[in-house]
């Protein structure tokens, strides 16, 4: 990070590094001849067989870099050091050079940890000078073995950052908290980074800092945590953060499992694999308040609604629109509830061709079925629930905007006049005759019976006449009250004769089809888990709805919209007309019942 520099002297540095006490650095005075306004700091180099120390060293490296940079007097530039650059090997001053040419530094912070005599170790600072192209001043402190390395050290890095600063520093603690320990996260103060997933960051210059806390989300860094602390010598400050699920390596599990339910799309049988692939998408994403995932919570919902779709249609039980089925009129969306609810959501999503795909065959399939369902009451005469279906089809219509309106006007206009030629019918077939046959027949049976129960011979000649008399009175006047009766009923149910000789007639098709998929012993009734495990059987029965008596042509054989179609299990229903949702041009149809809807 670039800051504004103050300048200070070369002169300085090298005065610095040779005093013992860091008090006195502050009686010196600036020599203006050189700037050091921009420096880098090189990893300290371990010359020891203790693999430990060079942890030690870059530590210390670190922490000097860090304070340099929250003085705000230098501009610290962080060298890549992939080489391995030993200041203190041969060709080390050579290569000093290069990295301040190419940098365009004015100084450059080098180290060393080296075994000297009796076990002792010496830990050393030093600095180089751009402008004189030689080590101009170092700082060096011993310790025995690991005892007291830690705090020569400590005394190390603050005499050295002392030396450039000009004035004696101090250092506080931060102590870190997360909220969960499987979540990598970096450490910033002021700006500055510090390093990841730190459990404490031990010396920092005292003073007024921010620290922040990001994770990556979505590719990019995101900060989580934000907090401005004071630091005070030989304290330490502990601060507890949360950090949320969703991280680079969460995020890639939430776009996994979106993969796994989009590439499962067309088969749905296998919805519990998709719905289980978004419930652990769902989880992460519920962690998280990030905006930066809002694309990703876009996709999740558009995912669900397409697999809520899917498995709608797929468990749909055409026996539920029977008469005694699920389905009541002025209900239309009781048996496929969830579409009609996603057709409200969707709204508030961005436009998916998708979701709107298979919305429209869900709201296609119900309307159909519907129609079915009101063909169906037409040849029962049942009128009444008709004319109640028929306004539940207009709903479906309006909801899943299909624009079947010119159709649903067709049919009612139809009907309409239909019941008009019935109503005409019924009257014209209401005479007083029958009645009049019925009054008469009784009558007959009366006075048979009369005779029978009496045993009267007036006005009869003898008992032979009276007898036939009182038989012939019986069996005449019960025939012709008999059919006055049946001639009274025809008449009576003549209007609902017409009509449903009129339904069968322009809805046969419909009709037939209503009482096989009505039946409760329909293959597609009372099914529950479709999706086990069906091997040993060969043949899918697939329900085709389309738009009412249009041909469509299947195995080389025309056929009329609705019908059913026995396949060999596995392979797609191909017709010419294109199916309403492009994920069920290829569908393959497992064993057992299935509905396609076209076009």
């Amino acid at each position: 990070m670039k800051r504004s520099t103050t300048s200070i002297t070369v002169g300085i540095i090298a005065v610095c590094f040779t005093m013992a006490h860091v008090a006195s650095l502050s009686a010196q005075s600036p020599d203006q001849s050189f700037g050091a306004e921009r420096l880098a700091v090189l990893p300290f180099v371990n010359t020891t067989d203790v693999e430990q120390w060079d942890t030690l060293g870059r530590a210390m490296a670190d922490t000097i870099e860090l304070t340099l940079r929250l003085s705000g007097q230098f501009d610290v530039v962080d060298i890549d050091d992939g080489t391995a650059l030993n200041p203190y090997s041969p060709a080390g001053p050579l290569e000093l050079r290069d990295v301040v040419t190419e940098n365009r530094l004015d100084a450059v912070i080098i180290g060393r940890i080296s075994d000297i005599e009796n076990g002792h170790v010496e830990l050393q600072a030093a600095a180089y000078s751009a402008a004189l192209g030689e080590i101009i001043g170092e700082e060096t402190r011993r310790a025995f073995g690991s005892f007291d390395i830690l705090d020569a050290a400590d005394e190390l890095v603050i005499v050295a950052s002392s030396a450039f600063l000009g004035y004696s520093i101090d250092f506080g603690g931060i102590v870190l908290k997360p909220s969960r320990s499987d979540v990598p996260f970096r450490v910033y103060i002021d700006g500055n980074p510090v390093g990841q997933n730190l459990p404490a960051v031990p010396q920092v210059l005292t003073g007024q800092r921010t620290i922040d806390i990001a994770t990556l989300a979505s590719g990019d860094e995101q900060i989580v945590y934000s907090s401005e602390v004071t630091l005070r010598a030989g304290e330490a400050v502990e601060i507890s953060f949360a950090l949320p699920a969703v991280t680079s390596r969460e995020n890639r599990r939430i776009r996994t499992s979106h993969a796994v339910a989009e590439e499962l799309l067309g088969q749905p049988e296998e919805y519990l694999v998709a719905f289980e692939a978004l419930s652990e998408s769902r989880r992460l994403l519920l962690e998280s308040t990030s905006e930066r995932l809002e694309p990703l919570r876009i996709r999740q919902r558009q995912l669900e609604m397409l697999w809520q779709l899917e498995e709608e249609l797929f468990r749909l039980q055409p026996v539920l629109f029977s008469e005694t089925g699920a389905y009541e009129p002025g209900d239309p969306f009781a048996v496929m509830r969830r579409s009609a609810e996603i057709a409200g959501e969707a709204a508030d999503l961005p436009s998916d061709d998708a979701v709107a795909s298979l919305l429209r065959r869900n709201g296609a399939a119900q309307y159909h079925l519907l129609h079915i369902a009101w063909a169906a009451a037409l040849a029962r005469a049942d009128v009444e629930r008709a004319d109640r279906i028929m306004d539940d089809l207009a709903r479906v219509n309006e909801r899943y905007q299909l624009s079947l309106g010119t159709e649903l006007r067709k049919d009612r206009s139809a009907l309409d006049r239909a019941r008009t030629e019935a109503e005409g019918y019924a009257t014209r077939r209401r005479r007083p005759w029958p009645y009049l046959g019925l009054a008469v027949g009784l009558g007959g049976v009366g006075y048979g019976g009369y005779l029978l129960a009496t045993d009267e011979i007036a006005p009869w000649d003898n008992a032979g006449q009276a007898e036939i008399a009182q038989w012939t009175s019986l069996g005449v006047g019960g025939v012709v009250a008999l059919a006055s009766t049946w001639r009274i009923a025809r008449n009576r149910s003549a209007g609902d004769n017409f009509l449903k000789d009129w339904a069968t007639e322009r809805y046969g098709r419909e009709i037939a089809i209503a009482e096989l998929i009505f039946a409760p012993d329909f293959v597609g009734a009372g099914e529950t888990d479709r999706s086990l495990d069906s091997s040993d059987a060969e043949t899918a029965q697939v329900l085709a709805l389309g738009p009412r008596e249009t041909v469509a042509e299947i195995a080389g054989q025309p056929r009329v919209f609705p019908f059913i179609i026995d396949i060999p299990a596995g392979e797609p229903v191909r017709t010419d007309r294109a199916p309403i949702a492009e994920t069920d041009r290829g569908r393959l149809y497992r064993a057992g019942f299935a509905i396609a809807v076209y076009r």
